[in-house]
């Protein structure tokens, strides 16, 4: 048995131990558990994004400063107290943002209360605030879902337009040519929906308003992104929900977090309830609730697993308050798709020197895990590399990528 065989047993293996163990009852484990407050006040009307292992809450109020400027707060990896960033250029609230395909933060869209609605979008900064622009939004919306895909494509999908209309028109953004492309429209006209990416090459749009019908909805539809086309999948199990939290957790399920509940368009219930979507099996099913309900928090996974739910409202009014809920252990979030290339060498005091390269830089602040010799090691990745180096070894090795798994060949090696 070679040693390109030897290592896919070994990986087949691993995963075997790890799904009889993903695959008992976990929720009944699971709770949220109170995190450290925000600074400054209620949060409401943020867009949440991980950057680089930074949990980033950007815009929204509270408004700070003589002009009024929307906030901006992050969290370091590992750390568990919230630090204040460079606020943004006035009060916007309800924007729409994520990590770009050029590994940016990016903000776009929103509502200035005394100046009205924004097509305008920019790279965030933490020290500088916003810096460089991008292209305007193609049309004016506001109470759009946003989301972006797994290659950091922008999403501004719904909303209303100007006249307050319901839309189905959908947009994305992509930051290598810097120009928004319309997408195939959306089968019914939805805002105050949510959306996320479900890490298999769907966007995910759950709830909303239709104004058609005069209701809040249950339904959720499933944009596939290679074929263009929206597909109706089984409703989330509310009766009616707008403005919810979405997530994509750690173990690849699809987090719906509290929201605004009830078909009713004048009374409705700010929610604890969580439910989870798994998308192989297409199902939903009820999750832990959170402590407290929520409306419109920003939703953010951590790089050790966490889901976090940041802010939001609560029966009228704001709140500064934060809970997290461990979905996995975190890492496994690069495809084998998006790795490009393993090299490595030895050289003569036995240190084993490489890297594993990335297709793009959408992974940078994420890990990867290698074996040398048989010993794991997680190297970062920044960039579109990972690179490690690690002492001491001797005779033939192999250095094998086994988190993602069954990528590449391992690479042998001989050292003095």
């Amino acid at each position: 048995m070679d040693v390109w065989e030897m290592t896919r047993m070994r990986t087949h293996l691993r995963r075997i131990v790890w799904m009889a163990i993903l695959a008992a009852p976990a929720y009944a484990q699971q709770a949220w558990e109170p995190f450290g407050a925000l600074p400054g006040g209620a949060r409401t009307g943020a867009v949440g994004m991980n950057h680089r292992g930074a949990i980033l809450v950007v815009g929204g109020r509270p408004f700070v400063g003589p002009d009024l400027q929307a906030s901006a707060h992050y969290l370091r990896p590992g750390d568990n107290v919230w630090r204040t960033g460079t606020p943004l250029d006035g009060p916007i609230v309800h924007q729409g943002g994520g990590i770009d395909s050029l590994g940016r933060p990016v903000v776009f869209g929103g509502f200035e209360p005394h100046a009205g609605w924004t097509r305008e979008g920019y790279v965030y900064d933490l020290k500088e605030g916003p810096t460089d622009g991008i292209a305007d939004m193609p049309a004016w919306r506001i109470y759009f879902a946003g989301c972006a895909d797994g290659e950091g494509r922008l999403y501004c999908i719904g909303g209303q337009d100007l006249l307050g209309h319901g839309t189905r028109t959908v947009y994305r953004f992509d930051a290598r040519t810097d120009q928004w492309s319309e997408l195939a429209p959306m089968p019914q006209e939805r805002f105050y929906a949510a959306a996320v990416y479900d890490g298999r090459g769907h966007v995910l749009v759950v709830g909303g308003y239709d104004m058609f019908k005069g209701r809040r909805e249950s339904s959720v539809f499933s944009y596939d992104i290679a074929a263009d086309r929206w597909e109706l999948l089984a409703d989330v199990p509310h009766t009616g929900v707008s403005l919810p939290g979405l997530g994509l957790g750690a173990d690849g399920k699809v987090y719906c977090i509290g929201g605004y509940t009830g078909q009713n368009p004048n009374s409705g219930t700010i929610s604890r309830l969580v439910y989870v979507f798994d998308p192989d099996t297409r199902l939903w099913s009820a999750g832990p609730a959170l402590t407290q309900p929520r409306e419109h928090p920003a939703v953010v996974l951590s790089d050790d697993g966490y889901l976090y739910a940041i802010g939001g409202y609560q029966i009228g009014v704001g709140t500064d308050t934060v809970e997290r809920l461990k979905t996995g252990e975190g890492g496994g979030g690069v495809p084998c798709e998006d790795v490009s290339k393993l090299t490595a060498k030895c050289l003569g005091s036995g240190r084993v020197k490489g890297k594993v390269i990335l297709r793009d830089r959408r992974h940078s602040g994420e890990n990867v895990t290698i074996e040398i010799d048989g010993q794991p090691f997680s190297p970062a990745i920044k960039g579109r590399k990972a690179k490690f180096a690690e002492c001491c070894f001797q005779g033939a090795i192999a250095v094998a990528l086994i988190d993602p798994g069954d990528c590449l060949p391992p690479e042998p090696l001989t050292c003095p």
